[in-house]
């Protein structure tokens, strides 16, 4: 490869995400987390969270499913339509 070329190709076929989807999954690995843990603090927090327009946004552009008690999310099927 050259070096002006994307690496995105090279990354997705080392079963690695880029860096912009690397910090979507973690992203909602935590607010996996929030959703799913006993503190009633954190929970609330979630639920606000929940309803702000930006998440709503962005689990419409990433296909995120919230149920009640978890996130239903793939970040890496995601990274690999766009490839």
């Amino acid at each position: 490869m050259k070096m002006w070329e994307s690496v995105k190709c090279l990354q997705f076929f080392c079963g690695r995400l880029d860096f912009v989807h690397t910090v979507l999954d973690r992203k909602f690995k935590f607010m996996n987390g929030l959703s799913k843990t006993n503190c009633l603090v954190l929970k609330e927090c979630f639920r606000y969270v929940q309803h702000d327009a930006k998440f709503r946004k962005l689990c419409k552009e990433y296909d995120v499913v919230v149920d009640s008690d978890c996130l239903r999310y793939d970040i890496c099927s995601y990274f690999q339509v766009i490839m």
